[in-house]
Protein backbone atom coordinates (compact mmCIF):
# COMPACT_ATOMS: atom_id res chain seq x y z
CA UNK A 1 0.00 0.00 0.00
CA UNK A 2 3.09 2.89 0.22
CA UNK A 3 3.23 2.31 -3.10
CA UNK A 4 -0.14 2.84 -4.14
CA UNK A 5 -0.62 5.63 -7.15
CA UNK A 6 -3.63 5.92 -6.01
CA UNK A 7 -6.34 4.81 -3.08
CA UNK A 8 -9.92 5.16 -3.32
CA UNK A 9 -11.96 4.64 0.11
CA UNK A 10 -16.09 5.49 0.01
CA UNK A 11 -15.58 7.18 -2.94
CA UNK A 12 -12.51 9.36 -2.42
CA UNK A 13 -9.17 9.53 -3.63
CA UNK A 14 -7.31 9.57 -0.21
CA UNK A 15 -3.81 8.08 -1.50
CA UNK A 16 -2.73 9.91 -4.90
CA UNK A 17 0.75 9.56 -6.81
CA UNK A 18 1.58 7.43 -3.98
CA UNK A 19 1.01 10.15 -1.08
CA UNK A 20 -1.98 10.62 1.18
CA UNK A 21 -4.36 13.51 -0.39
CA UNK A 22 -7.09 12.77 2.22
CA UNK A 23 -7.59 11.53 5.66
CA UNK A 24 -10.84 10.16 6.35
CA UNK A 25 -12.09 8.45 9.37
CA UNK A 26 -12.69 4.38 9.31
CA UNK A 27 -15.83 2.57 10.35
CA UNK A 28 -15.37 -0.91 12.20
CA UNK A 29 -16.79 -3.89 11.27
CA UNK A 30 -17.89 -6.73 13.21
CA UNK A 31 -19.19 -10.13 12.77
CA UNK A 32 -21.61 -11.04 15.71
CA UNK A 33 -21.51 -14.74 14.86
CA UNK A 34 -23.27 -16.65 17.06
CA UNK A 35 -24.02 -20.83 17.01
CA UNK A 36 -20.78 -22.33 17.72
CA UNK A 37 -20.58 -21.44 21.59
CA UNK A 38 -20.48 -24.95 22.30
CA UNK A 39 -18.11 -25.70 20.09
CA UNK A 40 -15.88 -22.51 20.90
CA UNK A 41 -16.18 -23.55 24.78
CA UNK A 42 -14.73 -27.16 23.28
CA UNK A 43 -11.91 -25.85 21.52
CA UNK A 44 -10.84 -23.39 24.64
CA UNK A 45 -10.79 -26.08 26.76
CA UNK A 46 -8.53 -28.54 24.49
CA UNK A 47 -6.29 -25.28 23.53
CA UNK A 48 -6.10 -23.92 27.21
CA UNK A 49 -3.33 -26.35 28.55
CA UNK A 50 -0.75 -25.64 25.79
CA UNK A 51 -1.79 -21.51 25.38
CA UNK A 52 -0.52 -21.78 29.29
CA UNK A 53 2.60 -23.53 29.26
CA UNK A 54 4.06 -22.04 25.86
CA UNK A 55 2.82 -18.27 25.78
CA UNK A 56 4.16 -16.02 27.55
CA UNK A 57 1.22 -13.55 27.48
CA UNK A 58 -2.50 -14.64 29.61
CA UNK A 59 -5.03 -15.87 27.17
CA UNK A 60 -7.27 -13.19 29.37
CA UNK A 61 -4.89 -9.89 27.68
CA UNK A 62 -5.49 -10.97 24.50
CA UNK A 63 -9.25 -10.27 24.74
CA UNK A 64 -10.45 -6.39 22.94
CA UNK A 65 -13.01 -4.99 25.02
CA UNK A 66 -16.17 -3.44 23.72
CA UNK A 67 -15.20 0.17 25.18
CA UNK A 68 -12.43 0.35 22.32
CA UNK A 69 -14.06 -1.26 19.39
CA UNK A 70 -17.08 1.39 19.21
CA UNK A 71 -18.38 -0.94 15.96
CA UNK A 72 -20.27 1.11 13.28
CA UNK A 73 -21.62 -1.63 11.69
CA UNK A 74 -22.82 -5.12 12.79
CA UNK A 75 -23.15 -8.19 10.94
CA UNK A 76 -25.33 -10.84 13.03
CA UNK A 77 -24.44 -14.12 11.88
CA UNK A 78 -26.43 -17.13 13.06
CA UNK A 79 -23.91 -19.89 12.23
CA UNK A 80 -26.01 -22.58 13.23
CA UNK A 81 -28.21 -22.68 9.78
Amino acid sequence: MGRALYTIKDGDVVVKDGKISKVVKSKHLWSNVQGFEEQEKKVLEDIMPMFNRYYTVKFENYKVHDHYIDPSIEFKIDASK
